[in-house]
């Protein structure tokens, strides 16, 4: 296939820094309940401290997670011509589409439906999912 690169690590990437946000908040929602229930003593001062310090580590894993998603997904949109997938109706750039304040919101789903279909033809059982998940 010609001009094919795989995106295989950039999505094990994604794959890794999302666990780490989803693990993380979780310990934190933990951590919020404890406190919720029982806000006096040690341990509740150490859960709201840790609360406070773990903040811009969330925001560092935030920004490198969407700096890894917009990565992937420029390689698999990158992919497309290479698996067959038709060209779309207009020239696009997927990735400048995530930085154009309103449009994102209607362009995006667009353009990761396209990289979907267009890497497996397949239409998906349940076509709802995709449509909540963007809204």
């Amino acid at each position: 296939m010609r001009g094919y690169r795989s995106a295989r690590a950039r999505a094990e990437l994604v794959d890794v820094l999302l666990a780490a946000q989803i693990a993380l908040l979780a310990l934190r929602v933990a951590g919020a309940l404890f406190v919720a229930v029982a806000p006096d003593g040690e341990l509740g001062r150490m859960l709201l401290r840790g609360a406070r310090l773990s903040q811009p580590f969330l925001l560092v894993l935030f920004g490198a997670t969407v700096v890894a998603l917009l990565v992937w997904l420029d390689r698999a949109e990158r992919n497309l011509p290479a698996l067959g997938a038709p060209k779309p109706p207009a020239a696009t750039n997927g990735i400048g589409l995530f930085f154009a304040p309103l449009l994102n919101l209607l362009a995006i789903p667009s353009v990761v439906r396209r990289v979907w279909l267009g890497s497996d033809p397949i239409p998906p059982p349940r076509p709802w999912l995709f449509t909540g998940w963007w809204t």
